[in-house]
Formats: structure tokens, C-alpha cells, sequence
């Protein structure tokens, strides 16, 4: 059991990684897009900060601000924290 509970969280530490990975690259533009590292930042990134953006653009106005980023780590560490319960018997 302590594997698997140790598998999961490496799992959303890493995703968690990759996530402010992708705001600190958004931070400079000069930033080669297309270089191996950034595009596999983005594709392992997309599928989750994709439909939390586009949820937030059409019912929450925040303007030029993406919170995308904090709302999809708060959103992880909701399902990381469920996985656990449901684990342990909570």
C-alpha cells in the first residue's frame, strides 16, 4: 500500500512541477516554443489546463490574469487528498 500511496504523489508532484514549469516559461517570451522541453511541458499540461481555462474564460471574468494555474493545483491537490482518503479508509 506504501507504494502505491508513494507512486500517486510522486505522480501529482511531478504534474505539479510541470504546471509551474509552464508559468515560469510564460513569464519570458523569448522562449524557444518549439525546443523538445517546452513542448513537452505543454502537451503534458494541456489536457488539464486546457478545459480549466476555457471553464474560466466563458463564466469567470478575470480579465488579462489567467488563474487557470492555481485553480488546476488547488484542483489536484483536492484529487490527490481524495485519492488518499479513499486509500486509507478515511
Amino acid at each position: 500500500m506504501w507504494v502505491l500511496i508513494q507512486s500517486i504523489s510522486y505522480f501529482f508532484r511531478v504534474l505539479q512541477l510541470l504546471i509551474l514549469a509552464r508559468v515560469l516559461l510564460s513569464w519570458f517570451p523569448n522562449v524557444d516554443r518549439y525546443s523538445p522541453g517546452v513542448k513537452f511541458i505543454y502537451s503534458a499540461t494541456e489536457p488539464i489546463m486546457g478545459p480549466v481555462r476555457d471553464f474560466m474564460s466563458r463564466h469567470i471574468n478575470t480579465g488579462m490574469i489567467d488563474l487557470s494555474p492555481i485553480v488546476v493545483l488547488l484542483l489536484l491537490n483536492m484529487v490527490q487528498n481524495f485519492i488518499f482518503r479513499l486509500l486509507l479508509g478515511f
